[in-house]
Parts: C-alpha cells; sequence; structure tokens
C-alpha cells in the first residue's frame, strides 16, 4: 500500500476541481476589484481633462479681458439699450457642443479664436455670459443694489454635461473700472 501512495504521478479530478474552486474564490473578487479600479481611474481622468479645458478657457478670457480699450470697442458706452444687452466681451461659437470656438467681440470672423474639447465624445461644453448680473438685486428696504457705475463686471459661466446631466462648473467674472469716468475727467451720468 505504501508503494501506490508514493507512485502518484498527477492529481485526481476532485483534488483538480477542489483547487479551481479555491483559485475561483481569490481571482473573481481581485478581478472585480480592478474593474472597479479602472472605472475609477478612467473617471478621475476625466475630471482632469474637463478641469484642464476649463482652466485654459479661462486664461484665455481673462486676457481678452485685459486687453486694452476692448470693453469701448465692443459698445459698453450704451448702458440700458438693447446693445447693452446683446454685446458681451467675448463670442461663443457652437456653443453645447463637443467644441466650442472663444474669440473676443471684435473678432467677426473667428480669425483669433482658440478652440476647446474634451476628448470625451458625451461631454459637451456650454458657456453663458452675463452683464452685471447683481444689478437688479434688490436691498432689504427694496431698493435696486447701488453699485459702482464706472466698471463693468461680466459674469462667465462654463459647465459640461455629460448625457444631459451637469458633471463640472465654473464661475469667473470679469471686471473692467473707467478711471477716467471714476475721476470725472470723461463727462455724463456716470453709467456705461
Amino acid at each position: 500500500m505504501k508503494e501506490l501512495i508514493r507512485d502518484e504521478d498527477g492529481v485526481t479530478l476532485v483534488e483538480l476541481l477542489a483547487g479551481l474552486a479555491l483559485l475561483s474564490l481569490i481571482l473573481i473578487p481581485l478581478g472585480s476589484v480592478l474593474s472597479i479600479s479602472a472605472k475609477s481611474v478612467k473617471i478621475q481622468r476625466e475630471q482632469a481633462e474637463i478641469q484642464s479645458v476649463a482652466n485654459l478657457m479661462t486664461a484665455q478670457m481673462i486676457d481678452i479681458s485685459q486687453r486694452k480699450n476692448i470693453y469701448r470697442n465692443i459698445g459698453y458706452e450704451d448702458y440700458g439699450s438693447s446693445e447693452w444687452e446683446k454685446n458681451h466681451l467675448l463670442k461663443i461659437r457652437n456653443n453645447g457642443s463637443e467644441t466650442i470656438d472663444i474669440t473676443d467681440a471684435n473678432d467677426t470672423g473667428f480669425n483669433r479664436k482658440k478652440s476647446y474639447r474634451v476628448p470625451s465624445p458625451d461631454v459637451t461644453i456650454h458657456v453663458d455670459q452675463k452683464k452685471n448680473k447683481n444689478d437688479q438685486r434688490k436691498t432689504n428696504q427694496n431698493l435696486y443694489n447701488a453699485r459702482d457705475t464706472f466698471t463693468i463686471q461680466e459674469t462667465v459661466t462654463i459647465y459640461f454635461e455629460k448625457r444631459g446631466k451637469e458633471i463640472y462648473r465654473q464661475e469667473i467674472e470679469l471686471d473692467f473700472r473707467d478711471e477716467n469716468k471714476a475721476q470725472g475727467k470723461v463727462g455724463g451720468d456716470g453709467w456705461w
């Protein structure tokens, strides 16, 4: 009998099945962990790409807002008119699509545009602009918000959507103060 036990050349079917069962108990949870990790890395990469695109867009917008006389050249003097409401510092093309072009309001042919795109085809970019967003806000005494009438504020909101759901938002305030008007060197009632 001792000779038969020492003379084993392989494993039995039962031993093989038991080994496979033990191996599967280890590999199945490990595979789940790896799958979750891969999804997490993909989501983090997409978020980093979105934030990078938003930061590049913001840098361009700030650069445009600091150009000399950019506000005067786009008709910001017409405060309260319909032109005032339509004219914005930035020109946006293809708002709400995968690729968006941004340039300044004086670039009628989009010759100086910069294009932005998130590598994920499911992500769309939107840009909203609003001038002096707090002008209509009322105080506790039900009076309109008093603001420095020599300053233009352009609020720009950049947001990204994936399948119709907002996944990231960045808002910036672009300000311009006309020091000549503030110091009384330019006539008028102080409004743009």
